[in-house]
């Protein structure tokens, strides 16, 4: 629903059935970065800044980069907004993080991009496939280029880049996806 207060929070039970490490995706939409905190059983999570989709009624996936290590049971899971500009929140699933992936013939998703605004490290979670990550300026010149054949995140150093907007072209072998992001 419509989320516009700092401090707006809401707190569920979640009954885990299998022992696991569980990766969070959040259904969003918004008109610019969102700030967002988590709780699992009264333990702060990071802040995440959740990307623009352009409008509140236009939804995409973020997918929190770390995994709850959950053992069976019920356990107490919480949000907390931490901006003070309205957006949307669609749902939430948990997922064991060995199922984490990404259809072969898609790219990762906007939301597995993080932090957007990033300082010294860009963070792209993939499902252990296959990728090239090019980091262009937006005259189209290279700044970075990583690739990655396993692991679940690959990480940039953009340390030694000035501030300002990026591309980021992701490649899967298949296709490609490009997504603007920014440097503080």
């Amino acid at each position: 629903g419509y989320i516009k207060a700092v401090g707006e929070w809401a707190e569920y039970t979640i009954d885990v059935q299998k022992a696991d490490k569980y990766l969070l995706k959040v259904r969003y939409g918004s008109n610019g970065i969102k700030k967002i905190s988590f709780k699992m059983d009264s333990l702060s999570s990071c802040l995440y800044s959740l990307p623009s989709t352009t409008k509140p009624s236009i939804y995409q996936d973020f997918i929190v980069p770390l995994a709850f290590d959950l053992k069976p049971g019920k356990h107490t899971f919480a949000w907390i907004n931490e901006t003070a500009l309205s957006f949307n929140l669609d749902y939430f699933e948990f997922f064991p993080e060995s199922e984490l992936g990404v259809e072969k013939n898609l790219v990762i998703p906007t939301g597995s991009v993080y932090p957007n605004p990033f300082s010294d490290v860009l963070n792209v979670l993939t499902d252990g496939q296959s990728l090239r990550v090019d980091l262009l300026n937006l005259n189209g010149q290279k700044m970075a280029v990583q690739t990655t054949s396993t692991g679940i995140i690959l990480r940039i150093n953009t340390a030694k880049l000035p501030s300002g907007m990026y591309l980021l072209k992701v490649t899967n072998g298949f296709n490609s996806n490009t997504i603007r992001v920014s440097k503080q």
